[in-house]
């Protein structure tokens, strides 16, 4: 029985391995399941089932332990979870403004919105702080002032989802002050592309102005300079404009592709400071700066010179066109009928006969053609250019922009004329007819103020030698500069026949040096001209 037991004890899991684990200290006279006398082994059982006893004892307090924290859990878990507090979502309702015509309130209220109100750009208070201090309540700016707002009677109220305390980046920040004006009012930016430019300012007259009016001062006027605005004094400087740096210039422009866009070529300003330079920079009258206010900049970066240099080249470029509705009239004048001259306009503008100096007159018109631009129509507008371009001390190269800007002027004035008369010249007369018409009617029911208010005749019409024609130009310089140094020898000796035939308004100083060395055309240096060799490369003209 005892030797069964013994077993069981051996073989139980829950036995530690050796008499330390229970706790017990070791004895080397205690030999479980060997020793013979029954008192050791009655002593040695008691002692086991104390420790077994005691095992129990612990293992139920830890079981108890275990199962009380178990039971906490599962009663807070079937505890149902309070729900978070949720933003409420109502409008609100601000009050109306007060009527300031004595009528109904109810019908000056404004529509509800569930908008927030916009804060104010940094700047001072709005225009209407008055009205919204005597009128509008502190507005809720979190859920804890929501009841002292239902007290004040807003029960229709709409906090928005907000998330307060959270600072916003820069980028933010940034886009939503470019996002309004500067009038305050919340306009949304263009979204086109603004071009921004530095210009000089006179920050002393800004602060006398503000001083005087006691408003800001408003953004100045943009100024048109005139010669007198150049920074120099004598009338001797202002001839070495006109008859050095003028005519170097305008030679330049001549060998340009872009014609109608001569202002905004990125070597226009280069070129301008380098012939203030060379001309009128090197004078020892001629201070290098100059000073607007307290600032002080170099001469050649005075904005008069760049704003007189582009109003010159724009005149140029306007008596170009002139002239050829000059030479072109003057042509029709030889003509009788208006039959005759409808009959021209047409032949010349067929096929750009008007460029040949003989044009063909068979189905093979191209390979009859002798004289490519040397058509007497283009030689004698191509000689307001010479009148600029043989005054200049130096060269830039050929004038293939000059040649393309006499073709296209030629071409546009024969197509006026197709009607038989001068359709641009009548646009004008009806115009200017107009104008007077409308003067009287007025001057007999208005004031003289409202008379000088009216409109003079529109400079740029859909017939203008304006921008409508750079592609024109643009295609036939392809062209021109395509021309050997013969050709252009040949092109500018028989255009300066023509140079005493050009009007003085406008021209060049070498027109002058022509009107004194000759009394008229040399007739035989065209007469030479046209029976030379014509080596013209292929050149694919319009139908």
């Amino acid at each position: 029985m005892k030797k069964k037991k013994k077993d069981q004890v051996a073989d139980s899991s829950e036995f530690p391995s050796n008499d330390n684990d229970w706790g017990l200290s070791p004895s080397p006279d205690v030999d479980v399941g060997l020793h013979s006398d029954s008192d050791s082994d009655e002593q040695e059982t008691r002692r086991l089932e104390e420790a077994l006893a005691e095992k129990a004892r612990k293992k139920a307090e830890r079981k108890a332990a275990k199962t009380m924290l178990w039971e906490s859990i599962m009663a807070v878990r079937q505890e149902q979870p309070t729900p978070p507090i949720a933003p409420l979502s109502l409008k609100l309702k601000l009050p109306a403004k007060r009527p300031q015509d004595g009528s109904n309130s109810e019908k000056n209220s404004p529509e509800p919105s569930s908008k927030r109100s916009k804060l104010n750009d940094v700047g001072g208070l709005r225009d209407d702080w008055k009205a919204g201090l005597h009128n509008y309540h502190k507005h809720t700016s979190s859920t804890t002032s929501l009841a002292s707002s239902i007290d004040l009677g807003i029960t229709d109220v709409e906090l928005e989802d907000v998330e307060f305390g959270v600072e916003e980046d820069t980028k933010a920040l940034e886009v939503q002050r470019n996002a309004k004006s500067h009038e305050g009012k919340g306009k949304t930016a263009s979204k086109d592309v603004v071009s921004v430019g530095l210009q000089v300012a006179d920050v002393d007259a800004i602060a006398a102005e503000e001083r005087d009016t006691g408003k800001p001062a408003l953004p100045p006027k943009r100024r048109t300079f005139t010669k007198h605005d150049l920074p120099m004094k004598l009338t001797s400087d202002h001839l070495v404009w006109n008859n050095c740096l003028q005519p170097e210039l305008i030679e330049w422009c001549g060998t340009r592709e872009g014609q109608f866009s001569l202002s905004n070529d990125l070597k226009f300003r280069e070129i301008i400071k380098l012939l203030w330079d060379k001309h009128l920079g090197s004078l020892p009258h001629v201070h290098d700066t100059y000073k607007i206010g307290s600032t002080v900049y170099q001469c050649r970066d005075h904005p008069a010179i760049l704003s007189f240099a582009q109003q010159q080249v724009r005149n140029y470029r306007s008596k170009m066109g002139q002239t050829g509705l000059d030479v072109v009239e003057a042509k029709m004048r030889t003509f009788t009928t208006v039959e005759e001259r409808k009959d021209y306009a047409e032949r010349m503008i067929l096929r750009d006969a008007f460029i040949f100096e003989t044009p063909g007159a068979t189905a093979s018109f191209r390979s009859e053609s002798q004289g490519t631009f040397r058509g007497e129509l283009v030689l004698r507008t191509f000689a307001f250019h010479l009148t600029w371009a043989l005054s200049s001390g130096s060269s830039h190269g050929n004038p293939a922009g000059a040649l393309a800007l006499a073709v296209v002027s030629v071409h546009r004035a024969l197509t006026a004329w197709l009607p038989g008369y001068d359709s641009i010249k009548a646009v004008k007369e009806t115009s200017r007819a107009e104008k007077n018409a409308a003067k009287k009617a007025i001057e007999q029911t208005e004031t003289l103020a409202k008379v000088k208010k009216v409109k003079g005749i529109a400079k740029n019409t859909s017939d203008s030698f304006g921008e409508e024609l750079a592609s024109a130009v643009r295609s036939w310089y392809h062209h021109t500069s395509q021309l050997k140094e013969k050709k252009w020898d040949q092109i500018c000796m028989a255009s300066e026949v023509f140079l005493v035939d050009i009007a003085r308004a406008g021209a060049g100083p070498a027109l002058k040096d022509a009107l004194k060395t000759s009394k008229g055309p040399r007739v035989e240096g065209s007469q030479s001209l046209a029976s030379a060799d014509d080596d013209d490369d292929a050149l694919v003209l319009s139908d």
